[in-house]
């Protein structure tokens, strides 16, 4: 029987259970829907975001197959896979490659982007990481997913591999600049969330006996947006985390048109990935 005068440390997993609850970006059972919504909305967009972001993925790839994770005879696993981010990527290094995502339209894109490429060992397939039974993956990637969130989900991973895990995350970086000033003016006082960070997932790991292995990526991004596209996805995200007005709606639109040219929003920044890899058959003996 334990002592009740005995504080029970606080495990990793219960640790990003509480970042989690105290990020503004959280997914409630009150806003899942307007983050389906927005996710649905943004696909053609984030799709040529990632067109843009192809270098720094591709450092991802490379490093899997040098490492030997990723083979030609692999079958593989893209958990929240988006538009086709490294499931397209993926596919050219593997036999077949399962993209899953909770939002239609990013599967649409994913399913549009392999037919241009003609690449028949990509299956697009809409739903849920929490519902997925399927295993005997070679390799399963979750790359700056929302699915996995929390110890479960990440450990989950390990059990539908039966090789090699990889989790991405993104690290410190300022792309995320527009987003966070916006909000200082349409929500309020943005307080950063640092659910994401990834301490929580490769302590969990630790924790439960893995090996895992930390590295990272970064790159300097150059992307242009359509302003009007712009404009009509930040009013969509921030439908997530406030009532939107015409005078919110204004905000947004003078922010975008005072930096665009032409009709168009250039950026540039400096993008960095945290890559964590791991055997679920290699672990850390008691």
């Amino acid at each position: 029987m334990s002592d009740p005068g005995v504080t029970r440390p606080m495990l990793w997993k219960d640790e990003w259970s509480r970042a989690h609850e105290q990020s503004p970006l959280k997914v409630t059972p009150e806003n899942e829907g307007r983050w389906e919504r927005y996710w649905n909305v943004c696909a053609a967009q984030y799709a040529r975001d990632v067109e843009s972001e192809a270098p720094l993925y591709r450092q991802v790839i490379d490093r899997l197959v040098r490492e030997g994770r990723l083979r030609p005879t692999d079958n593989v696993l893209d958990i929240g896979c988006g538009p086709g981010t490294f499931t397209i990527p993926i596919a050219y290094c593997s036999r077949h490659v399962v993209g899953l995502d909770s939002a239609a339209g990013m599967i649409a894109e994913l399913v549009s982007k392999a037919s241009m490429r003609r690449l028949a060992n990509v299956e697009g397939l809409p739903g849920k990481w929490e519902d997925f039974q399927a295993c005997d993956f070679d390799l399963v990637v979750s790359a700056l997913s929302p699915a996995v969130c929390d110890a479960e989900a990440l450990l989950k991973m390990e059990k539908a591999s039966k090789r090699d895990c990889c989790y991405v995350t993104a690290s410190p970086g300022d792309e995320m600049r527009t987003r966070n000033e916006l909000w200082e003016m349409v929500v309020g006082d943005y307080r950063p969330s640092h659910a994401y960070d990834v301490k929580y997932a490769l302590n969990v790991l630790m924790e439960n006996g893995a090996r895992p292995d930390l590295k990272h990526v970064s790159a300097a991004i150059e992307m242009t947006v359509d302003a009007e596209v712009a404009i009509s996805n930040y009013q969509t995200y921030f439908e997530i985390f406030t009532q939107m007005n015409d005078e919110k709606k204004g905000i947004i639109k003078d922010y975008i048109d005072d930096r665009s040219e032409d009709g168009l929003l250039h950026r540039k920044v400096k993008k960095a990935l945290a890559v964590v890899t791991w055997s679920p058959n290699d672990r850390i003996e008691a």
